[in-house]
């Protein structure tokens, strides 16, 4: 575990965390890194296919971080941008192990943290600098917050014209839900699940795992490689 120096002075807005889990924790709660971390070689060394690719991650409780997750796992470099507080779901439980949300371990494995108050000028400012460099941004913020703090798809490109920029949402950005919050078992509810699980003349019955969020981050992180390939070929970024 080692601190990131993504900034030379730590002060209120900014603030160096480690990297969130390694394998040694991920062996602990019975993870596993697949096999694509291992399936290309350069200059003798073992890297993934995703190596030279930098996220930013700004993604919260499961669907964006898994998706951003799933590219760390193909050797992406992946820097999670969190609150000064840390991310509400490092609180999910239980399980914990010791005093980590193993649902946080599992979708947070290899990466690297920074806490930023990006509503301040000082957070802010580490924030661009990190996008500008990157290649693909994450998050899942509604559109009012985009807007209003200037992380829209347009404003982004303004700062880094060839970034895929991949938001996670739940109603989109023009629907007329597109200001609601929402979670796993509300998508489930509305798209039917409910009703398709359990037996006969049961009461609607929530899938026990977060399966909306999953596949979620699974298409997320698809149509992200499929961006950086297009990125790679024509120097373009795009919305995913």
């Amino acid at each position: 575990m080692f601190a990131i120096p993504l900034h030379s002075k730590e002060d209120s807005h900014v603030r160096r965390t480690a990297i969130l889990t390694t394998g040694a924790g991920d062996e602990h709660c019975g993870l596993s890194y697949p096999l694509a971390r291992q399936q290309v070689k350069k200059g003798g060394a073992v890297q993934g296919i995703l190596s030279g690719i930098t996220v930013i991650d700004l993604s919260r409780l499961i669907a964006g971080p898994y998706a951003a997750m799933v590219l760390a796992d193909l050797g992406a470099r992946v820097i999670k941008v969190e609150a000064m507080t840390g991310e509400e779901g490092r609180h999910f439980g239980p399980p914990f192990y010791g005093d980590s949300s193993v649902a946080f371990m599992t979708c947070n494995r290899g990466k690297e943290s920074i806490a930023l108050d990006i509503r301040a000028p000082a957070g802010r400012a580490v924030l661009e600098r990190l996008i500008s460099k990157a290649q693909v941004l994450v998050h899942n913020f509604r559109p009012d917050f985009t807007e209003a703090h200037a992380l829209t798809y347009d404003a982004v490109r303004r700062l880094n014209p060839t970034m895929v920029y991949y938001m996670v949402s739940a109603f989109g950005e023009q629907s007329d839900y597109r200001l609601r919050p929402s979670v796993d078992s509300v998508v489930q509810g509305i798209a039917g699940a409910f009703y398709a699980s359990g037996e006969e003349g049961d009461a609607p019955v929530r899938i026990g795992l977060p399966i909306i969020d999953v596949a979620s981050g699974m298409c997320g992180a698809l149509g992200v490689l499929a961006a950086v390939i297009h990125q790679q070929q024509t120097g373009q970024g795009q919305r995913v």
